[in-house]
């Protein structure tokens, strides 16, 4: 196993140990008590001490170990923190990624402190020492970069019915002529207007109109001046009477039974 942190070239032992002591991992040196050239020795550090591998230490001609006491022997730093000897009374201190505490044994939720990197279309979700992105609904990406889905590309809205992209979204409306939800868009009935007399497109099949002033063409039982009656209201009909035909075929205006002021 290879706990070499890195190999220098140095004038002799003290620089070596020296090196050592300025590199916050280093807690042993191997010392080739050979020069390699330009006056130069080798030096190399290591992150660990025969006390922790103990299969890994072997004899070496011209090399010179030198280990210290090392209290990140024991792994002290919990969920892959890294451990520097030194620094603290404890002799060591945690490097942590994703986790706080001494001992890096508290996860940290980057979605609660807002240290996530998700844009503003991206939910987050805390993990176990990290924290995913993941697109909003209406949105497509990899948390960190999400863009709008045109749902009207994908025919979503019902037939008879105009679909309109928005953010995140969309919206179904009904064409002209056609009500329901948007997905499912019923044709409207037509539209009828009494006053222009013209009853061809229409078949009485009940007699909810046998009582009602509208029912065919009949001028004289709704006109406004009708017996010298006034009407606060503009245009040529009103509503002011009715009639009550036993049968629809009777001729319209042949029942007058009362005149009713327009309001």
């Amino acid at each position: 196993m290879n706990h070499n942190i890195t190999t220098l070239k140095v004038r002799d032992l003290d620089e070596c140990e020296l090196r050592c002591y300025y590199e916050h991992n280093c807690v042993s040196l191997n010392f080739e008590n050979k020069m390699v050239g330009n006056g130069k020795y080798s030096c190399e550090l290591n992150n660990s001490t025969h006390k922790e591998h103990v299969e890994d230490f072997v004899k070496a001609p011209n090399f010179l170990y030198r280990g210290t006491n090392n209290p990140c022997g024991s792994s002290p730093c919990k969920n892959n923190g890294t451990c520097q000897s030194g620094f603290t009374k404890k002799g060591y201190h945690c490097l942590c990624r994703g986790f706080t505490g001494a001992r890096c044994q508290d996860d940290i939720d980057e979605c609660y402190e807002k240290s996530d990197e998700c844009i503003k279309n991206a939910d987050c979700k805390n993990t176990k020492g990290s924290y995913r992105c993941t697109c909003k609904t209406g949105f497509s990406g990899d948390g960190y970069n999400c863009t709008d889905i045109d749902e009207c590309r994908e025919k979503r809205c019902g037939t008879n019915a105009t679909c309109n992209n928005t953010e995140g979204s969309f919206r179904c409306t009904c064409n002209i002529g056609y009500y329901g939800d948007g997905y499912n868009c019923t044709e409207c009935y037509t539209i009828f207007d009494f006053e222009d007399h013209d009853l061809s497109n229409w078949t009485l099949n009940g007699t909810a109109f046998n009582n009602q002033p509208t029912y065919g063409n009949n001028p004289s039982a709704r006109d406004k001046n009708q017996y010298n009656h006034e009407s606060n209201h503009k245009g040529d009909w009103w509503i002011g009477t009715y009639e009550n035909r036993s049968n629809p075929s009777e001729p319209p205006g042949e029942y007058k039974v009362m005149i009713l002021k327009a309001h």
